[in-house]
């Protein structure tokens, strides 16, 4: 039997036909365990009532919850199987959702999310509360915690305070429940209640998503009613966060206003507001489908927000008209384009006619900067940070795909006939940086060094806005020079794959499926506006197994090999950015090739969608 960690102890690990496994979650109204449905082999979430609540009320409250998520059938609103006792305890079986809460989210981010990802994400929380209310309900709990994202699906859970919204005998007026600081101020004064009351708490959780902060703060649980209750407005979110749009902000003011006949009247006003901010947007899609009556397939976030695929996986400025857009694009001096056909790279990557070669060449002149070896003396490193370094164990690199599995993954793209079979290379163990070198740190280097800066910083400092994204707007031996100064090296194409990939032959480093959402892409419309890198940690979800962060989208990286074809070395890039299609630019085995150091650096000079990050080669204890 395994350890059961609540204070609900079964006499057995089978409760209604399901094996309990752990628990993974514990709330006022019951325990919830991850279990085995035995008769169907399924994973299962088991909400149990706890032994000190089985009195006549809590039964009826926890029977309730289930009868009243039972009536609703939407696919943003967790579904119930079954609900029963079984050897004196009371349970309700429901879906598992194998996710992160938004409060959960929001703390791994460090901080707000971008706005339009916040209210792309509130929309289908709106859409399960709109479908709560149409069944005669109130939910009187909505708040990032009850709020689940599981890959690209969003559920509303937690059903333990709701209520008819014809008056239950269940909650007499002057009774108080639910969370504080996303109550609305007529639920914190212990008044007769509407559906409005969940508007408010749909505007509290979307000023908690753009701001990374409670909307009310105060000492104590009863001081917090107080403030909330008294009608004092929260902090304005432009005053905390100056990204968020003034329409977005103003829309959050409505939705929390303290006079309920201020608010939007419904989720589905709410709903309908934060679909037409989104649609002002130039890069969004206008869609006026009916997303309401959707099957489950069909409202996974892939399809119900079609704004976040503007089908733009190069800007429409680098290709012409008819031009397949898996064709990579490199600026050449002087003006002129040369257009790499996906197939001939890769096969100059992988085939006979590459030879890899990472030494370094010498700098050029406009790279040098004033503490350059060829100056005469060594530049200055700084002390090894292996503190934000991931340790990938010794193992193969997958270079490459075979061609049937990749054109069964992208039928679009018309990879050609004589694609290159893959290879498998044995890689050391080594240490990589688990995000992109951010601008804060590349501004360490040029300060120590005097090595030139960015092309895309005013000053010899970044913008504050950006420090912490990947630098670009670099070059191939600007990259070098940094990792020298760190004591570290660029990663080998190879390494740069272990990490991806590890020992499975995946697409993406969580799977062969992708997921729009997990990446700083061009089909993932929720990051800056206009488009460009975000933070290094504003994708927690594009992460390898080991760890390592970005290896999708955010910014392309330069890695080390500069493989010789025709007899000149070409520099490799390896990853998608936020400009290109993730799907395709995004898999292990594509990469980018330049002719020439001024073929990059003129691409960079334009569109800054290449940064780096570095390794350590022989590990050293932490």
């Amino acid at each position: 039997m395994p350890e059961l960690t609540s204070t609900v102890i079964p006499p057995s690990d089978v409760i209604g036909g399901c094996r309990l496994l752990h628990q993974i979650g514990q709330g006022g109204m019951g325990v919830v365990f991850l279990a085995e449905h035995r008769a169907l082999q399924r994973k299962v979430a088991i909400k149990l009532l706890p032994e000190s609540r089985v009195d006549r009320d809590h039964v009826r409250r926890f029977l309730q919850e289930a009868r009243a998520c039972a009536r609703i059938e939407h696919p943003n609103v967790v579904p119930i199987y079954n609900v029963g006792v079984d050897q004196g305890h009371y349970f309700i079986e429901m879906k598992y959702v194998d996710g992160r809460n938004l409060a959960q989210i929001v703390r791994i981010q460090g901080g707000p999310l971008p706005w339009r990802m916040a209210l792309k994400i509130l929309r289908h929380a709106a859409k399960g509360v709109e479908a709560v209310h149409n069944t005669g309900l109130i939910h009187r709990d909505i708040k990032p915690s009850n709020i689940m994202i599981s890959g690209e699906q969003v559920f509303l859970m937690d059903f333990g305070l709701v209520r008819e919204e014809t008056h239950s005998e269940l909650t007499q007026p002057g009774t108080i429940v639910g969370t504080p600081a996303f109550m609305s101020p007529e639920q914190c004064l212990g008044e007769d209640i509407d559906r409005r009351t969940d508007v408010y708490s749909l505007g509290a959780t979307l000023y908690f998503l753009l701001t990374g902060r409670l909307p009310h703060e105060d000492s104590t649980p009863n001081a917090l009613l107080a403030r909330v209750a008294s009608g004092k407005p929260p902090l304005p979110i432009r005053q905390l966060n100056p990204t968020v749009p003034q329409a977005a902000a103003d829309l959050v003011g409505r939705a929390m206003a303290f006079d309920r006949g201020n608010r939007y009247q419904t989720a589905g006003d709410l709903l309908r507001e934060m679909t037409r901010l989104l649609r002002q947007d130039p890069i969004v899609e206008a869609s006026t489908v009916d997303t309401s009556r959707m099957s489950l397939q069909e409202t996974r976030l892939t399809e119900l927000v079609p704004e976040l695929v503007p089908l733009q996986a190069i800007p429409s400025t680098l290709l012409g008209e008819g031009t397949p857009r898996w064709k990579l694009w490199a600026g050449l001096a002087g003006g002129g384009i040369a257009l790499l056909a996906l197939g001939i790279v890769l096969n100059l990557t992988f085939g006979a006619g590459r030879q890899a070669t990472p030494e370094t060449s010498s700098p050029s002149p406009a790279s040098r900067g004033a503490g350059d070896p060829e100056d005469g003396a060594p530049p200055p490193r700084r002390p090894r940070n292996i503190d934000q370094m991931v340790r990938i164990p010794a193992g193969n690199a997958h270079l490459g795909d075979e061609l049937p599995r990749l054109a069964a993954h992208l039928p679009d793209v018309p990879f050609p006939a004589d694609w290159p079979r893959p290879q498998l290379i044995h890689v050391g163990e080594f240490l990589i940086d688990k995000h992109e070198t951010t601008n804060a740190e590349y501004a360490e280097f040029v300060q120590a060094t005097g090595h030139r800066r960015p092309s895309h910083w005013s000053g010899p400092k970044p913008p504050p806005a950006i420090e912490n994204h990947p630098v670009t707007h670099v070059s191939y031996e600007d990259a070098s020079a940094f990792a020298t100064w760190a004591g570290k090296q660029l990663p080998t194409e190879a390494q740069w794959i272990r990490a991806f990939r590890g020992d499975r032959q995946w697409f993406y480093p969580w799977g062969d499926t992708f997921e729009k959402l997990r990446a700083n892409v061009s089909e993932n419309g929720a990051f800056p506006v206009p488009p460009g890198t975000s933070a290094v940690t504003a994708s927690p979800a594009d992460v390898s197994e080991f760890g390592v962060y970005n290896l999708v989208g955010n910014a392309a990286e330069i890695v080390r090999d500069k493989p010789i074809i025709r007899g000149q070395p070409w520099f490799l890039v390896k990853g998608s950015d936020w400009a290109r299609r993730g799907d395709l630019y995004g898999i292990a085995s594509a990469p980018f090739l330049f002719d020439t150091e001024a073929t990059l650096e003129s691409r960079q000079h334009e569109h800054g969608q290449y940064g780096f990050r570095c390794v350590v080669e022989q590990p050293i204890s932490r």
